[in-house]
Parts: structure tokens; C-alpha cells; sequence
């Protein structure tokens, strides 16, 4: 299966190579910059690789748009995290 498959990705950026390694993955994913992909691959390579990556883009557009996309992104995480996940967090807060 390829990575844009097991991770749920809304384009198969790694169709010509199904061997991508995981930064070129993530860099892929940036350029396109669609805010689902995004997400996924932070989910899944951490918000940390992928906000370094994103540091090498040297469009100060596409820069721009990321870094806040990134934080929203964290602070995403930050909500998901804050209310905990699975059973035992839904029947405290209910």
C-alpha cells in the first residue's frame, strides 16, 4: 500500500514512486498545501518534521499561508489533546 493510501491522503502524491521517502512525502504535501493533507501528515510524521520542512519553502506566499495553517493545525492538537480521546473521556464528560 502506498503511504498516501495508508495515510488517508486526498492525492496520491507518491503515483511515480511508490518508495517516496517520508520528507519528500511531506514536502509534497506542503506545496499542494491542502489543509486535510496537512493535518494528516503532522498527525502522522509530527507537527515538529513538518514544520521544519515548511521552513524551506522559499515562495514567502506559500511560507506565509503554511505557518498559519501550522498553527492552526497545533492548536488543533492542542483541543483533541485538552479533551482526551476514547470512552473513558467521553463518560467524564458526560
Amino acid at each position: 500500500m502506498r503511504k498516501s493510501q495508508m495515510l488517508g491522503l486526498s492525492v496520491p502524491y507518491d503515483w511515480s514512486n511508490s518508495n517516496i521517502q517520508d520528507g519528500v512525502l511531506i514536502s509534497l504535501v506542503l506545496e499542494k498545501h491542502r489543509f486535510e493533507d496537512v493535518a494528516r501528515v503532522c498527525s502522522h510524521y509530527g507537527l515538529t518534521r513538518v514544520r521544519d520542512l515548511a521552513g524551506e519553502i522559499d515562495d514567502p506566499y506559500l511560507s506565509r499561508m503554511l505557518e498559519r495553517m501550522l498553527k492552526n493545525i497545533e492548536r488543533g492538537f492542542g483541543n483533541a489533546k485538552g479533551r482526551g480521546s476514547g470512552a473513558a473521556a467521553a463518560k467524564a464528560r458526560a
